[in-house]
Parts: C-alpha cells; sequence; structure tokens
C-alpha cells in the first residue's frame, strides 16, 4: 500500500499537474470504485482544482464550490500521468480524470477491488474521512510520548494504526522499528523514556531519508514504480537476506496477507519472535533464537549428509506423460476441488464472437465437464470430446440429465464429428495436452465457415499474496514433472501460430478451501505426488504447515486467473 513516502510524491508532481486546472471528464469502469452518491460523481466535472492535500494514506482534490474528491489507492491502486485523451489500460484500469494538459490514470491490480473514490460536499464532509491519527513528522516529542501512552499496543500495530499515526504502513513501520532497534512486538506501555525518545528520532528520520529519495527517484517525472518492497530497505521485504547492519539474516512474522520482518541481533536481542500460526504447530520445536535456528539447519544439514541416497529416480514413480491417462486416478478430487470459469465469459463472447443460445459447441478435452455445464445452462447443445474413460463418465454422470449434452469419446487431434458441424470449439483446462498442428487440422475440419474458438484456463496465482507465494514453492519443490506440463509453457508465439486472430481477456476467480479442500486441489494435479510416492508424506506435512501460517477462519483463499483467449479459426 503506497504510504506516507509514497503519497506525498505523488501530491508533489499532481500539483504541477492539476492544480488550476479544470476536471473536464471522469471515467470509471469499475463498479467497487465509487463509494458515495450524494452529491453525484458528476458534479466533479468541469470544477477547477483548488488544492491537494493528504489525510492520512488518502489524496484529497478541492474543487471548486466546496467539493473534494478522496481517493484511497488502499493496497493496489496506483496514478499514472498521460497526454490527454489517453486510453484506458484494459487490464487494470478503473478510473480515468481527463484535464486539458494531461489524463490521470487510476490503475488496480489484481482480482481484489479495493481502492475507492468519494465525492463530498464541505469541510464538515471531509472530516469524517480523517482517523485522527498523529502527523509524526510534524510532532514534538512530547505529543509523540502522549499519542503512544493512550492505548497499550505493540509497537507494529501501534505505528500501522491510522487512528494512532497517519499515513504509515506495514512497510514504513518495519524500517522504523529497526531503526529505533525495538521489537515490533514490544507493548507501548513498556517503553521506558529513552526508548520513546529513540523511536520518535527514527521515525522522523526514516521518513524523511525515504521521502528525499524518493525525490530524487522521481525528479521531475511522475512516479511509476510505486512499491512496498523497494532497494535499500534495511528488513522490510527481506527475509532470511543479510540485515545491513549486523548480517543476521531478517526473520519474519506472518499473519493474514501480511508479515512483519525483523532482525532479531538488532530488534529483539537475538530471540526469534513467535509466528502465531507456524509456532503453535511447532510448539516445543520452534527455536527460540536465532542460536536455536542455526543448530537446527546444522543438524538437518548433518542428517542430509549422512543419510543413505536415495533411490535412482527410475526407481521412483512418474506419472504418465500421456494426457489420457494420467487423471484416471485424480477424478474425485478434480470433480470436487477444481474452480467453475466465471459468468462473464459468456457474457464477453456473447459481446465479441457473437455466442447465441443456437450455436452448437464442441467442447474438446471436456474433462469431468465443468466448462460443458456452462454452455449447457446457456441453451447450447454440447459436443464433450474426451479421451479419458474416468472422467468422462464423471461428466456423463453429472450432466446425462440436459437434453443438449452429447459425450463422445475421442482425441482433440480425431473428434469423430462431422465436418462443418460446429460454431464454436472450446477447451478448457486442456490445450497445452494437444498435438496443436494436428488439433488444429482437425478443429478447421469441424468448424463452420467463420467458426470460433476459445481456449480457457483457470491458472492459479503465483504471487498475489503470501499464502499463494507459498503454495507455488511448495509444487515446485515436491511435484514430479511440476515445469515440464505446467500450462505457462504454451506460450504467445504458440498461440499465435494456432490462430494469429486470438484475442486474450481475464477474469478474476477465487475458491475458499478448509485443510481438506486445499489438499484436495493439491491432489487434482496430475503433477502432485499420490500415496506412495516418496515426495507425498513431507509435501502434505508442508502443506499442513502453510495453512496453518494463513488460515482466517479455518480456510484460505485461492486465487486464479482466468485467461480467455478467442479468436476466429482460418485456413490461411
Amino acid at each position: 500500500m503506497p504510504e506516507l513516502p509514497d503519497i506525498l510524491i505523488y501530491l508533489e508532481q499532481l500539483q504541477t499537474r492539476v492544480v488550476g486546472q479544470r476536471l473536464e471528464v471522469i471515467r470509471v469502469v469499475s463498479p467497487f470504485l465509487v463509494r458515495t452518491y450524494d452529491p453525484p460523481l458528476k458534479m466533479a466535472e468541469g470544477k477547477r482544482v483548488l488544492g491537494l492535500e493528504r489525510i492520512g494514506k488518502r489524496i484529497v482534490f478541492r474543487l471548486e464550490e466546496e467539493l473534494f474528491l478522496v481517493l484511497h489507492l488502499m493496497i493496489a491502486g496506483r496514478l499514472h500521468w498521460k497526454s490527454p485523451g489517453a486510453n484506458m489500460p484494459r487490464k487494470a484500469g478503473i478510473a480515468t480524470f481527463c484535464f486539458s494538459n494531461g489524463t490521470l490514470l487510476l490503475t488496480e491490480a489484481g482480482s481484489r477491488k479495493r481502492a475507492s473514490l468519494c465525492l463530498v460536499r464541505g469541510g464538515a464532509g471531509l472530516e469524517q474521512y480523517d482517523p485522527g491519527g498523529l502527523e509524526l513528522l510534524d510532532s514534538d516529542l512530547e505529543s509523540f510520548r502522549k499519542t503512544l501512552a493512550k492505548e497499550n499496543h505493540t509497537l507494529k500495530r501501534a505505528l500501522t494504526d491510522p487512528h494512532i499515526f497517519s499515513g504509515i504502513g506495514n512497510a514504513y513501520s518495519d524500517e522504523i522499528l529497526h531503526r529505533a532497534r525495538l521489537s515490533p512486538l514490544k507493548r507501548t506501555g513498556q517503553l521506558d523514556p529513552d526508548e520513546v525518545a529513540r523511536l520518535h528520532q527514527a521515525g522522523q528520520e526514516t521518513l524523511r531519508l525515504w521521502i528525499e529519495r524518493l525525490r530524487r527517484e522521481t525528479g521531475s517525472g511522475f512516479p511509476e514504480k510505486v512499491t512496498a518492497f523497494r532497494a535499500g530497505m534495511a528488513v522490510h521485504g527481506r527475509y532470511q537476506k543479510p540485515c545491513p547492519d549486523c548480517g543476521a539474516p531478517v526473520q519474519r512474522i506472518v499473519y493474514a496477507e501480511n508479515e512483519t520482518n525483523y532482525c532479531p541481533n538488532c530488534q529483539t536481542g537475538g530471540r526469534l519472535l513467535a509466528d502465531r500460526a507456524l509456532s503453535r504447530l511447532l510448539k516445543q520445536d520452534w527455536p527460540r533464537s536465532l542460536d536455536d535456528l542455526e543448530e537446527i539447519k546444522r543438524t538437518a544439514r548433518e542428517r542430509n549428509r549422512t543419510a543413505p541416497m536415495p533411490a535412482p529416480a527410475a526407481a521412483l514413480p512418474v506419472p504418465d506423460r500421456n494426457p489420457t491417462a494420467r487423471f484416471s486416478d485424480r477424478v474425485d478430487n478434480y470433480v470436487r476441488y477444481r474452480p467453475d470459469y466465471p459468468d462473464a465469459i459468456l457474457s464477453c463472447l456473447g459481446r465479441e464472437a457473437g455466442l447465441m443460445p443456437a450455436w452448437v459447441i464442441a467442447d474438446v478435452g471436456s474433462g469431468t465437464g465443468i466448462l460443458s455445464a456452462k454452455f449447457l445452462k446457456h441453451g447450447n447443445v454440447v459436443y464433450a470430446v474426451e479421451p479419458n474413460d474416468e472422467m468422462r463418465a464423471a461428466a456423463e454422470k453429472w450432466l446425462r440429465g440436459n437434453v443438449g449434452f452429447i459425450s463422445i469419446k475421442a482425441t482433440a487431434e480425431g473428434t469423430t464429428l462431422s465436418a462443418g458441424s460446429v460454431d464454436l470449439i472450446v477447451a478448457g483446462q486442456a490445450f497445452h495436452w494437444f498435438d496443436q498442428d494436428r488439433a488444429r487440422m482437425e478443429f478447421l475440419r469441424i468448424l463452420k465457415p467463420r467458426g470460433w474458438v476459445a481456449l480457457l484456463w483457470n491458472t492459479h496465482k503465483m504471487d498475489s499474496t503470501p499464502f499463494m507465494r507459498e503454495y507455488e514453492q511448495l509444487q515446485q519443490t515436491f511435484s514430479i514433472d511440476y515445469q515440464q506440463v505446467d500450462r505457462r509453457n504454451i506460450t504467445a508465439e504458440s498461440l499465435g501460430k494456432f490462430s494469429p486472430y486470438l484475442q486474450k481477456r481475464t477474469f478474476p476467480n477465487a475458491q475458499e478451501f478448509d485443510f481438506e479442500a486445499l489438499k484436495g486441489r493439491l491432489l487434482s494435479s496430475s503433477y502432485a505426488p499420490l500415496p506412495g510416492h516418496p515426495n507425498f508424506e513431507p509435501m502434505i506435512a508442508e502443506l499442513e504447515r502453510i495453512f496453518a501460517r494463513h488460515e482466517i477462519g479455518g480456510a484460505v483463499r485461492f486465487e486464479y486467473e482466468t485467461e480467455l483467449y478467442f479468436g476466429p479459426l482460418r485456413q490461411d
């Protein structure tokens, strides 16, 4: 999330660009952005920008007629200054603010839309957005001490609470506490006068240091690389990397979707702070200090050095590379734990390809029927082409009551369908298994003139949250042939070769899993080792640890980006 230094740089660059200019048009495409209705957002159009200010992490545009636009970027919102009339980015763009001298673009990455835009009238309306936190840079030591003493929180919570301090978030609180040589879990009520003074000084020095550093980096341009993870930070985002002051590995406390980074040597006297989930799981095995941690690592290295050599790779069970067979023993987990496709794909195909209920669909590599069901509900006749007996039987059991459902045992390279019989060919989670040259010839044969293809993947995100990052690492560590069969091996070049007319659209998608469902989702993947494989037990043990670190209310959020590639398929 952009914090005080980032917001100040935004304000400085906006000052020279929009103050005194008339806000001509506001275009909003995200239904989640605007959070107020009175006055309507349209009232801001045509008003001159009289000034800018900051309330915490919010940017305020002061307009004529005592109107205020209040923008909160939250975690993934970013601003971009472009030339007049610039188009909104198709994927991440959520709003444009058009001026005669340029366009201010608002983008928000990811599927969770948290940024907010409010239009309020008068100073009283603006006050409701001020949480009242102390401006650390403007404070003297006495006002800082009194603010800290109001409530007895951990220092990490106190610094990041907008009702206590203004504009400080996860990143700069880590840096402030490292500079002050204070533990993030020390409570405000435990600080002695010297520690209070040290924290006050560290806070002001850290914020001023980064404001000046960002100011130099930006120059007269507009800030484009706004991030919480910056080169030159001492501890934030530097887990396991050496502390720049003492060289000890930076540690972390993981909670929800955030983590606190700290140096044990500099901040906690060498003591490792308990991770709420992981220490509860490990109990007495949790290392209490860096020395304990190094002893655990040394013992593990020694155990690995003296352990007998594992069996040769050829002796381990390896999944069948034949896609017709490799999902046979995963059907139950596939049916129960694989995600549906967003309804928005049908709207997109209807709007841009002309999809109608009268169209005949061939779902090639139809698997258990997840995508077929979507088109059957739309009113289409669907030929579900699937070579795997177990997957096809699961689809037939589920969809046999639909009169438009026709199940066919065949492959993408030989569908057995009549020539010129299909309006649209779809393939969900399957195209990367096809022999693409042979499949293209077969698709051209069965498509009607001017027929379309649509290739879909629910691609799990690799880096959207700490949980998804650790899940991705688990797959790379324990899976058998993940890299070889990963759908991401399908490149833009190979898709362009298949059809140069393909367009891409993406849609957010997600599932909520308890542990058993998360385990089932993992085991539905063809590259995940099954019981009996040497990797199975350690993989499940690590999955349990990851779940314990990130679960909220007994569940984790598993995020996807649904990718849709669609276009006409032609002989040329």
